[in-house]
């Protein structure tokens, strides 16, 4: 029989599966951390690159927009002005008109644009027959629909005469022009 002999203390095996599994564990969280913290830091930079050019863009908008913008009310300001020199009457031709009709001008005491197509007058006449005779020739118009004469009064020169004209807009237009 042989007898072993061995004076050396026997050592267990040491199992080094698990610290080594352990180990490669760890190398794998510290990677999928370090990987997940590049790409944030990759994103807020790729964020604040792209905020940056989407301000630049706005202001660019915004600054195209306001010289649209001038040239749209540039243009809605031009339709606007065609738009009342076709709507309007020629209101200081009609008092021109007016006036030339009266046997001196400064006898006229007021005018006054009541509607779109009416005006009323005050004015002083020697007598009775001038009155009429106005009235008949403010008749003779031919933007002149009908003459209304509301009131006549004495007064210490003559008589003093309100008259309302009522007229077409269309025919003072076309006789007495469209400029101003």
């Amino acid at each position: 029989m042989n007898v072993e002999i061995n004076f050396l203390e026997k050592k267990e095996k040491k199992n080094i599966a698990p610290y080594l599994l352990g180990f490669m564990a760890l190398l794998l969280i510290i990677s999928v951390i370090s990987a997940i913290l590049w790409q944030s830091i990759q994103l807020k930079q790729s964020i604040s690159s792209k905020t940056d050019y989407a301000e630049q863009l706005e202001d660019h908008i915004s600054s195209n927009q306001d010289g649209m913008n001038g040239s749209k009310n540039l243009m809605q300001l031009q339709e606007t002005m065609d738009t009342l020199k076709m709507e309007s009457l020629p209101t200081v031709a009609i008092y021109e008109d007016t006036l030339r009709l009266l046997i001196d001008p400064n006898h006229l005491v007021s005018y006054q644009n009541v509607q779109v197509d009416q005006f009323v007058l005050e004015a002083r006449f020697s007598d009775l027959t001038a009155v009429a005779n106005f009235v008949a020739l403010i008749l003779n118009r031919s933007y002149v629909q009908d003459v209304q004469l509301t009131s006549v009064s004495s007064a210490a020169t003559g008589y003093e005469a309100t008259i309302t004209v009522y007229y077409s807009e269309d025919a003072v237009k076309k006789e007495l022009g469209e400029d101003e």
